[in-house]
Protein backbone atom coordinates (compact mmCIF):
# COMPACT_ATOMS: atom_id res chain seq x y z
CA UNK A 1 0.00 0.00 0.00
CA UNK A 2 1.67 3.44 -1.16
CA UNK A 3 1.68 5.95 1.52
CA UNK A 4 -1.54 7.91 2.49
CA UNK A 5 -1.82 11.71 0.65
CA UNK A 6 -5.65 11.94 1.75
CA UNK A 7 -7.23 10.77 4.31
CA UNK A 8 -10.95 11.51 5.33
CA UNK A 9 -12.24 9.90 8.01
CA UNK A 10 -16.54 10.57 8.71
CA UNK A 11 -17.26 13.41 7.21
CA UNK A 12 -20.64 15.24 7.43
CA UNK A 13 -21.66 18.29 5.80
CA UNK A 14 -25.28 20.16 6.33
CA UNK A 15 -26.25 23.28 4.51
CA UNK A 16 -28.86 25.85 6.23
CA UNK A 17 -31.53 27.72 4.40
CA UNK A 18 -34.85 28.76 5.03
CA UNK A 19 -35.64 25.40 5.94
CA UNK A 20 -33.40 24.88 8.31
CA UNK A 21 -29.71 22.17 7.91
CA UNK A 22 -30.28 19.70 5.11
CA UNK A 23 -27.79 17.19 5.34
CA UNK A 24 -25.61 16.58 2.02
CA UNK A 25 -23.18 14.13 2.68
CA UNK A 26 -22.98 11.95 6.14
CA UNK A 27 -19.84 9.79 7.32
CA UNK A 28 -17.79 9.91 3.93
CA UNK A 29 -14.10 8.14 4.49
CA UNK A 30 -11.88 7.94 2.05
CA UNK A 31 -8.02 7.58 1.68
CA UNK A 32 -5.42 8.38 -1.64
CA UNK A 33 -2.41 7.01 -1.30
CA UNK A 34 0.40 8.13 -4.05
CA UNK A 35 0.13 8.05 -7.44
CA UNK A 36 -3.22 6.66 -7.11
CA UNK A 37 -6.57 7.51 -9.07
CA UNK A 38 -10.12 6.91 -6.49
CA UNK A 39 -13.15 7.64 -8.53
CA UNK A 40 -15.74 9.24 -6.47
CA UNK A 41 -18.86 8.18 -8.59
CA UNK A 42 -23.16 8.75 -8.28
CA UNK A 43 -25.78 10.79 -9.21
CA UNK A 44 -25.87 14.45 -9.72
CA UNK A 45 -26.66 15.91 -5.90
CA UNK A 46 -25.68 13.09 -4.20
CA UNK A 47 -22.94 14.64 -2.24
CA UNK A 48 -19.72 14.28 -4.76
CA UNK A 49 -18.94 17.97 -5.30
CA UNK A 50 -19.57 18.94 -1.43
CA UNK A 51 -16.57 16.42 -0.74
CA UNK A 52 -14.09 17.90 -2.99
CA UNK A 53 -14.90 21.38 -1.64
CA UNK A 54 -14.44 20.17 1.72
CA UNK A 55 -11.36 18.93 1.06
CA UNK A 56 -9.87 21.90 -0.65
CA UNK A 57 -11.66 24.23 2.08
CA UNK A 58 -14.04 26.19 -0.27
CA UNK A 59 -17.55 25.19 1.52
CA UNK A 60 -19.69 28.18 1.34
CA UNK A 61 -20.72 29.99 4.57
CA UNK A 62 -23.85 28.85 5.34
CA UNK A 63 -21.84 25.01 5.51
CA UNK A 64 -21.63 22.68 8.18
CA UNK A 65 -18.58 20.60 8.49
CA UNK A 66 -17.95 17.30 11.22
CA UNK A 67 -15.45 15.10 10.35
CA UNK A 68 -12.65 12.92 12.30
CA UNK A 69 -9.76 13.84 10.45
CA UNK A 70 -9.29 15.81 6.73
CA UNK A 71 -5.82 14.61 6.32
CA UNK A 72 -3.16 15.55 3.56
CA UNK A 73 -0.04 14.05 3.84
CA UNK A 74 -0.87 13.41 7.27
CA UNK A 75 -1.42 17.01 8.38
CA UNK A 76 -4.71 18.38 9.67
CA UNK A 77 -5.86 20.92 7.27
CA UNK A 78 -8.81 22.22 8.84
CA UNK A 79 -7.30 24.60 11.28
CA UNK A 80 -4.98 25.91 8.61
CA UNK A 81 -4.88 29.59 8.49
CA UNK A 82 -5.66 31.51 5.00
CA UNK A 83 -2.10 32.01 4.68
CA UNK A 84 -1.21 28.18 5.18
CA UNK A 85 -3.98 27.52 2.94
CA UNK A 86 -2.80 29.43 -0.09
CA UNK A 87 0.73 27.68 -0.47
CA UNK A 88 -1.63 24.68 0.24
CA UNK A 89 -3.85 25.26 -3.20
CA UNK A 90 -2.19 25.11 -6.39
CA UNK A 91 1.11 24.24 -4.98
CA UNK A 92 0.22 20.80 -3.47
CA UNK A 93 -3.55 20.46 -4.11
CA UNK A 94 -4.43 21.40 -7.21
CA UNK A 95 -8.50 21.27 -9.05
CA UNK A 96 -9.72 21.27 -12.31
CA UNK A 97 -13.26 21.87 -12.51
CA UNK A 98 -16.60 20.75 -14.77
CA UNK A 99 -17.05 24.22 -16.78
CA UNK A 100 -13.73 25.03 -18.73
CA UNK A 101 -14.98 28.43 -19.52
CA UNK A 102 -16.02 29.51 -16.45
CA UNK A 103 -12.63 28.65 -14.39
CA UNK A 104 -10.71 30.92 -16.95
CA UNK A 105 -10.54 34.48 -16.80
CA UNK A 106 -12.00 35.85 -19.84
CA UNK A 107 -10.01 39.16 -19.77
CA UNK A 108 -6.41 37.23 -19.61
CA UNK A 109 -4.50 35.33 -22.57
CA UNK A 110 -4.19 31.71 -21.46
CA UNK A 111 -0.09 32.28 -21.34
CA UNK A 112 -0.46 34.83 -18.80
CA UNK A 113 -3.08 33.23 -16.57
CA UNK A 114 -0.90 29.62 -16.92
CA UNK A 115 1.89 32.13 -16.27
CA UNK A 116 0.78 34.12 -13.27
CA UNK A 117 0.26 30.69 -11.50
CA UNK A 118 4.01 30.31 -11.76
CA UNK A 119 5.40 33.59 -10.79
CA UNK A 120 2.96 33.62 -7.98
CA UNK A 121 4.40 30.72 -6.47
CA UNK A 122 8.08 30.11 -7.93
CA UNK A 123 11.34 32.93 -8.08
CA UNK A 124 11.26 33.56 -12.22
CA UNK A 125 10.80 36.42 -14.34
CA UNK A 126 8.34 36.11 -17.23
CA UNK A 127 10.11 34.83 -20.20
CA UNK A 128 10.85 31.84 -17.95
CA UNK A 129 7.38 31.87 -16.63
CA UNK A 130 6.03 31.97 -20.37
CA UNK A 131 8.68 28.94 -21.40
CA UNK A 132 7.05 26.70 -18.56
CA UNK A 133 3.64 27.86 -19.87
CA UNK A 134 4.15 26.65 -23.48
CA UNK A 135 5.86 23.07 -22.18
CA UNK A 136 3.37 22.67 -19.85
CA UNK A 137 0.75 23.07 -22.89
CA UNK A 138 2.62 20.54 -24.27
CA UNK A 139 2.12 18.16 -21.49
CA UNK A 140 -1.38 18.51 -22.24
CA UNK A 141 -1.17 17.85 -25.70
CA UNK A 142 -1.74 20.89 -27.02
CA UNK A 143 -0.50 21.64 -30.88
CA UNK A 144 1.12 24.73 -31.58
CA UNK A 145 1.10 26.22 -28.03
CA UNK A 146 2.97 29.44 -28.77
CA UNK A 147 -0.08 30.29 -30.49
CA UNK A 148 -2.06 29.59 -27.70
CA UNK A 149 -0.44 31.21 -25.09
CA UNK A 150 -1.16 34.30 -26.62
CA UNK A 151 -5.90 33.62 -27.13
CA UNK A 152 -8.03 34.18 -25.12
CA UNK A 153 -10.88 31.50 -23.26
CA UNK A 154 -13.25 32.94 -25.83
CA UNK A 155 -10.88 31.63 -28.92
CA UNK A 156 -10.32 28.01 -28.00
CA UNK A 157 -13.46 25.19 -28.16
CA UNK A 158 -14.22 23.77 -24.66
CA UNK A 159 -12.11 20.53 -25.41
CA UNK A 160 -9.04 23.17 -25.37
CA UNK A 161 -9.93 25.26 -22.42
CA UNK A 162 -9.50 22.66 -20.35
CA UNK A 163 -6.94 21.82 -21.39
CA UNK A 164 -5.79 24.92 -20.37
CA UNK A 165 -7.24 24.76 -17.23
CA UNK A 166 -5.04 21.23 -16.41
CA UNK A 167 -1.63 23.30 -17.24
CA UNK A 168 -2.57 25.59 -14.59
CA UNK A 169 -3.66 22.98 -12.08
CA UNK A 170 -0.28 20.91 -12.38
CA UNK A 171 1.77 23.87 -13.43
CA UNK A 172 3.37 23.45 -9.83
CA UNK A 173 3.66 19.82 -9.59
CA UNK A 174 0.82 19.31 -7.28
CA UNK A 175 0.58 16.09 -5.07
CA UNK A 176 -2.88 15.69 -5.53
CA UNK A 177 -4.95 16.53 -8.15
CA UNK A 178 -8.71 17.22 -7.47
CA UNK A 179 -10.81 16.86 -10.79
CA UNK A 180 -14.51 17.62 -10.30
CA UNK A 181 -16.67 16.12 -13.47
CA UNK A 182 -13.74 17.05 -15.83
CA UNK A 183 -15.25 16.22 -19.05
CA UNK A 184 -18.70 16.49 -18.68
CA UNK A 185 -19.17 19.38 -21.48
CA UNK A 186 -15.94 17.84 -23.72
CA UNK A 187 -16.77 15.63 -26.29
CA UNK A 188 -16.35 11.96 -26.70
CA UNK A 189 -12.51 12.06 -28.26
CA UNK A 190 -11.46 15.00 -25.88
CA UNK A 191 -12.43 13.18 -23.21
CA UNK A 192 -9.77 10.04 -24.23
CA UNK A 193 -7.23 12.69 -24.09
CA UNK A 194 -8.11 14.32 -20.88
CA UNK A 195 -7.64 10.31 -19.76
CA UNK A 196 -4.27 10.25 -21.37
CA UNK A 197 -3.51 13.14 -19.95
CA UNK A 198 -4.23 12.06 -16.26
CA UNK A 199 -2.49 8.45 -16.89
CA UNK A 200 0.85 10.55 -18.06
CA UNK A 201 0.58 12.57 -14.24
CA UNK A 202 0.42 9.79 -12.58
CA UNK A 203 3.53 7.58 -14.42
CA UNK A 204 5.63 10.37 -14.64
CA UNK A 205 4.50 12.85 -11.67
CA UNK A 206 3.40 10.36 -8.81
CA UNK A 207 0.48 12.53 -9.37
CA UNK A 208 -2.65 11.39 -6.58
CA UNK A 209 -5.87 11.81 -8.34
CA UNK A 210 -9.29 12.54 -6.97
CA UNK A 211 -11.64 11.98 -10.10
CA UNK A 212 -15.33 12.96 -9.10
CA UNK A 213 -17.87 11.78 -12.14
CA UNK A 214 -21.21 10.52 -12.71
CA UNK A 215 -19.63 8.77 -15.59
CA UNK A 216 -19.15 5.21 -15.50
CA UNK A 217 -16.86 4.58 -18.09
CA UNK A 218 -14.72 7.41 -16.99
CA UNK A 219 -13.99 6.05 -13.88
CA UNK A 220 -13.61 2.78 -14.78
CA UNK A 221 -11.24 3.70 -17.24
CA UNK A 222 -8.86 6.09 -15.04
CA UNK A 223 -9.61 5.10 -11.78
CA UNK A 224 -7.54 2.14 -8.77
CA UNK A 225 -10.03 2.70 -6.57
CA UNK A 226 -13.99 3.47 -6.66
CA UNK A 227 -16.32 4.75 -4.05
CA UNK A 228 -19.93 4.87 -5.29
CA UNK A 229 -22.06 7.74 -3.35
CA UNK A 230 -25.64 7.54 -3.03
CA UNK A 231 -28.02 10.56 -1.02
CA UNK A 232 -24.58 11.65 0.76
CA UNK A 233 -23.53 8.25 1.73
CA UNK A 234 -20.23 5.93 0.43
CA UNK A 235 -22.77 2.89 -0.49
CA UNK A 236 -19.59 0.70 -1.64
CA UNK A 237 -16.10 1.09 -2.34
CA UNK A 238 -13.22 -0.86 -3.37
CA UNK A 239 -11.05 -1.97 -6.58
CA UNK A 240 -12.71 -0.44 -9.81
CA UNK A 241 -12.46 -3.65 -11.80
CA UNK A 242 -14.03 -5.56 -8.82
CA UNK A 243 -16.84 -2.45 -7.75
CA UNK A 244 -17.86 -2.31 -11.76
CA UNK A 245 -17.91 -6.19 -12.58
CA UNK A 246 -19.18 -7.65 -9.52
CA UNK A 247 -21.45 -4.88 -7.61
CA UNK A 248 -22.35 -5.97 -4.24
CA UNK A 249 -24.91 -2.95 -3.41
CA UNK A 250 -28.37 -2.51 -5.63
CA UNK A 251 -27.65 1.41 -6.34
CA UNK A 252 -24.71 -0.19 -8.12
CA UNK A 253 -26.25 -2.42 -10.08
CA UNK A 254 -28.55 0.38 -10.96
CA UNK A 255 -25.81 3.17 -11.60
CA UNK A 256 -24.47 0.32 -14.15
CA UNK A 257 -27.58 -0.85 -15.77
CA UNK A 258 -28.48 2.36 -16.62
CA UNK A 259 -25.47 2.77 -19.14
CA UNK A 260 -27.11 2.44 -22.53
CA UNK A 261 -25.85 0.29 -24.93
CA UNK A 262 -24.82 0.94 -28.45
CA UNK A 263 -27.73 -0.95 -29.98
CA UNK A 264 -29.95 0.85 -27.68
CA UNK A 265 -33.45 1.45 -29.39
CA UNK A 266 -36.61 2.43 -28.72
CA UNK A 267 -37.96 -1.16 -28.47
CA UNK A 268 -35.54 -1.93 -25.94
CA UNK A 269 -37.51 0.19 -23.42
CA UNK A 270 -36.33 3.23 -20.98
CA UNK A 271 -33.32 2.87 -19.45
CA UNK A 272 -33.29 1.60 -16.12
CA UNK A 273 -34.57 3.85 -13.51
CA UNK A 274 -32.48 4.47 -10.20
CA UNK A 275 -34.50 4.77 -6.87
CA UNK A 276 -33.17 7.99 -5.01
CA UNK A 277 -35.27 10.52 -3.18
CA UNK A 278 -36.27 12.66 -7.03
CA UNK A 279 -38.78 10.40 -8.98
CA UNK A 280 -39.43 12.08 -12.82
CA UNK A 281 -42.62 11.83 -14.63
CA UNK A 282 -42.86 11.22 -18.20
CA UNK A 283 -45.40 10.82 -20.48
CA UNK A 284 -46.19 8.44 -23.23
CA UNK A 285 -44.01 7.73 -26.24
CA UNK A 286 -46.69 9.32 -29.07
CA UNK A 287 -47.37 7.72 -32.01
CA UNK A 288 -45.20 8.48 -35.74
CA UNK A 289 -47.35 10.83 -37.75
CA UNK A 290 -48.17 10.04 -40.77
CA UNK A 291 -45.90 11.22 -43.55
CA UNK A 292 -46.52 14.34 -45.23
CA UNK A 293 -45.02 17.14 -46.75
CA UNK A 294 -43.24 19.18 -44.22
CA UNK A 295 -42.49 23.13 -44.76
CA UNK A 296 -38.63 23.85 -44.09
CA UNK A 297 -38.48 25.47 -40.49
CA UNK A 298 -34.89 26.54 -40.57
CA UNK A 299 -32.50 26.89 -43.34
CA UNK A 300 -28.23 27.97 -43.39
CA UNK A 301 -27.73 29.82 -46.13
CA UNK A 302 -23.84 29.93 -47.24
CA UNK A 303 -23.31 30.36 -43.29
CA UNK A 304 -19.03 31.23 -42.50
CA UNK A 305 -17.85 32.68 -39.20
CA UNK A 306 -14.01 33.35 -38.22
CA UNK A 307 -12.33 34.19 -34.61
CA UNK A 308 -10.08 36.80 -35.71
CA UNK A 309 -7.75 34.83 -38.32
CA UNK A 310 -9.39 31.47 -37.49
CA UNK A 311 -12.13 30.53 -39.56
CA UNK A 312 -14.86 27.64 -38.06
CA UNK A 313 -17.51 27.75 -40.35
CA UNK A 314 -17.16 27.65 -43.99
CA UNK A 315 -20.30 28.18 -46.04
CA UNK A 316 -22.53 25.84 -44.35
CA UNK A 317 -25.64 24.74 -45.98
CA UNK A 318 -28.44 23.34 -43.46
CA UNK A 319 -32.28 22.42 -43.72
CA UNK A 320 -34.34 21.87 -40.81
CA UNK A 321 -37.63 20.62 -41.88
CA UNK A 322 -40.93 21.16 -39.60
CA UNK A 323 -41.37 18.65 -36.33
CA UNK A 324 -37.51 17.01 -37.53
CA UNK A 325 -34.84 16.41 -34.58
CA UNK A 326 -31.56 17.06 -36.42
CA UNK A 327 -28.42 15.87 -35.16
CA UNK A 328 -24.88 18.02 -35.41
CA UNK A 329 -21.99 15.69 -34.47
CA UNK A 330 -18.33 16.41 -34.11
CA UNK A 331 -15.64 17.31 -32.49
CA UNK A 332 -14.38 19.97 -29.37
CA UNK A 333 -14.27 23.10 -32.16
CA UNK A 334 -15.62 22.05 -35.53
CA UNK A 335 -17.73 24.72 -35.00
CA UNK A 336 -21.37 23.18 -33.58
CA UNK A 337 -22.12 25.37 -30.66
CA UNK A 338 -20.84 28.60 -33.19
CA UNK A 339 -23.89 27.44 -35.78
CA UNK A 340 -26.33 27.17 -33.48
CA UNK A 341 -25.60 30.70 -31.60
CA UNK A 342 -25.67 32.04 -34.97
CA UNK A 343 -29.29 30.15 -35.53
CA UNK A 344 -30.96 31.91 -32.54
CA UNK A 345 -29.03 35.21 -33.41
CA UNK A 346 -26.61 35.07 -30.40
CA UNK A 347 -23.96 35.06 -33.11
CA UNK A 348 -23.65 37.51 -36.10
CA UNK A 349 -22.15 35.35 -38.96
CA UNK A 350 -18.84 36.61 -41.18
CA UNK A 351 -21.31 35.67 -44.48
CA UNK A 352 -24.68 33.82 -45.10
CA UNK A 353 -28.52 34.23 -43.80
CA UNK A 354 -30.73 32.38 -41.75
CA UNK A 355 -34.27 31.59 -42.23
CA UNK A 356 -37.15 30.59 -40.59
CA UNK A 357 -40.36 29.40 -42.14
CA UNK A 358 -38.93 30.79 -45.66
CA UNK A 359 -38.39 34.37 -44.44
CA UNK A 360 -34.59 35.60 -43.88
CA UNK A 361 -34.31 36.90 -40.31
CA UNK A 362 -32.16 39.62 -38.89
CA UNK A 363 -28.49 38.12 -37.66
CA UNK A 364 -28.83 39.65 -34.24
CA UNK A 365 -31.93 38.42 -31.93
CA UNK A 366 -32.32 41.62 -30.40
CA UNK A 367 -33.54 42.95 -33.79
CA UNK A 368 -35.78 40.34 -34.49
CA UNK A 369 -39.79 39.99 -34.17
CA UNK A 370 -40.95 38.79 -31.19
CA UNK A 371 -42.70 36.17 -32.91
CA UNK A 372 -39.12 34.62 -34.61
CA UNK A 373 -37.51 34.68 -31.38
CA UNK A 374 -40.02 32.95 -29.75
CA UNK A 375 -39.61 30.25 -32.52
CA UNK A 376 -36.09 29.40 -32.18
CA UNK A 377 -34.84 29.26 -28.56
CA UNK A 378 -31.92 26.84 -27.38
CA UNK A 379 -30.62 24.49 -24.09
CA UNK A 380 -27.49 26.10 -23.24
CA UNK A 381 -24.42 23.18 -22.47
CA UNK A 382 -23.92 24.32 -18.84
CA UNK A 383 -27.75 24.59 -16.72
CA UNK A 384 -25.54 26.53 -13.63
CA UNK A 385 -24.52 29.20 -15.71
CA UNK A 386 -27.33 29.48 -17.98
CA UNK A 387 -29.26 30.12 -15.11
CA UNK A 388 -29.15 33.93 -12.96
CA UNK A 389 -28.48 32.54 -9.34
CA UNK A 390 -30.28 35.47 -8.15
CA UNK A 391 -33.32 34.87 -9.06
CA UNK A 392 -36.09 32.17 -8.06
CA UNK A 393 -36.49 29.43 -10.41
CA UNK A 394 -40.39 30.74 -11.10
CA UNK A 395 -39.20 33.78 -11.90
CA UNK A 396 -36.43 32.91 -14.57
CA UNK A 397 -39.19 30.59 -16.15
CA UNK A 398 -41.82 33.28 -16.31
CA UNK A 399 -39.61 35.75 -17.88
CA UNK A 400 -40.32 34.87 -21.39
CA UNK A 401 -43.50 34.04 -21.33
CA UNK A 402 -44.51 36.97 -20.22
CA UNK A 403 -42.00 38.59 -22.42
CA UNK A 404 -42.35 37.04 -25.34
CA UNK A 405 -46.11 34.72 -25.01
CA UNK A 406 -47.80 37.86 -23.51
CA UNK A 407 -48.86 36.29 -20.25
CA UNK A 408 -50.10 38.30 -17.36
CA UNK A 409 -48.77 37.39 -13.86
CA UNK A 410 -51.09 35.16 -12.73
CA UNK A 411 -51.29 32.97 -16.20
CA UNK A 412 -47.65 33.13 -16.54
CA UNK A 413 -47.57 32.10 -12.45
CA UNK A 414 -50.11 29.02 -13.81
CA UNK A 415 -48.00 28.20 -16.87
CA UNK A 416 -44.77 27.82 -14.72
CA UNK A 417 -46.69 25.23 -12.55
CA UNK A 418 -47.83 23.19 -15.33
CA UNK A 419 -43.92 23.25 -16.90
CA UNK A 420 -42.89 22.22 -14.17
CA UNK A 421 -44.85 19.50 -13.58
CA UNK A 422 -45.03 17.53 -17.05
Amino acid sequence: MSPSVLNVEKLSIAYGGKRGWQSAVNGVSLTIGQGEALGLVGESGSGKSSVAMAILRYLPGNARLEASAIEFQGREIRGLSGEELRGLRGDRIAAVYQHPGAALSPAMTIGRQIGETIMRHRPVRHEEARWRSAELLKRVRVANPERVLDLYPHELSGGMQQRANIAIAIALDPTLLVLDEPTTALDASVQSEVIAILDDLRRDHKTSILLISHDINLIRRSCDRVAVMQSGTVVESGGAADVFENPAHAYTNALIASIPALNFTKRDGRLAEIGTTVRGRTGAIPAPAAPRDRQVAIACKNISHSFGDQAVLHKVELRIEQGETFGLIGESGSGKSTLARIVTGLQTPSQGSVELFGRTVAPRAEKRAPGERRDVQMVFQSPDRTLNPRHRIGRIISRPLRRLAGLGQSDAKNRVAELLRS
